[in-house]
C-alpha cells in the first residue's frame, strides 16, 4: 500500500506552539496563504484591521491573500511564545511600507494544542491598533 498523500498547502500538525507560530510567518511572507492558514484551528479567528472577525481557514486564506507575499511590503519578526498547558500567546512585530512609511503593530496569537498539534484559534495582527485603518 502506498503512503498515505499529504496536502502540501496544509502544514504537518506541529508539537510546539513556537513552530506553528514561525510556519504561520515563514508561509504568509512566501506568499503560501494556504499554508498560512492551515497553521489556523479549521474554527480559529483572524481580526481585520478594522476589527471584522474572518472566521474559518477558507476565510482566512482569502484574507491572508491580500498581505502575504514578498511584493506586498510586510515584514514579520518573531516574538515570544508564551505556553501554559494547552494555551499559548505568540507575540510578532508586523512593520508594513504604507506610503513611504513604516506602520509597525504587534500582532498577537493564541494558539492552541489540540488533537496531538498545536494551531492558532485567534490571530489579532494589528495589536493596539485595533479599529485603526492603516
Amino acid at each position: 500500500m502506498p503512503p498515505p498523500r499529504h496536502n502540501l498547502a496544509v502544514p504537518a500538525v506541529q508539537l510546539d506552539p513556537t513552530v506553528t507560530a514561525r510556519t504561520f510567518v515563514e508561509a504568509l511572507l512566501a506568499g503560501r496563504v494556504e499554508a498560512a492558514a492551515g497553521c489556523f484551528d479549521p474554527v480559529g479567528v483572524i481580526l481585520s484591521a478594522d476589527g471584522t472577525e474572518i472566521v474559518g481557514q477558507k476565510g482566512i486564506a482569502e484574507f491572508l491573500s491580500q498581505l502575504g507575499g514578498p511584493q506586498t511590503g510586510l515584514r514579520i519578526r518573531i516574538g515570544r511564545t508564551l505556553r501554559a498547558g494547552p494555551v499559548a500567546l505568540a507575540t510578532q512585530i508586523w512593520d508594513r511600507e504604507i506610503d513611504g512609511f513604516t506602520v509597525s503593530s504587534t500582532a498577537r496569537l493564541v494558539l492552541h494544542e489540540s488533537h496531538g498539534g498545536w494551531s492558532i484559534l485567534v490571530a489579532s495582527p494589528w495589536g493596539e491598533r485595533l479599529g485603526a485603518p492603516i
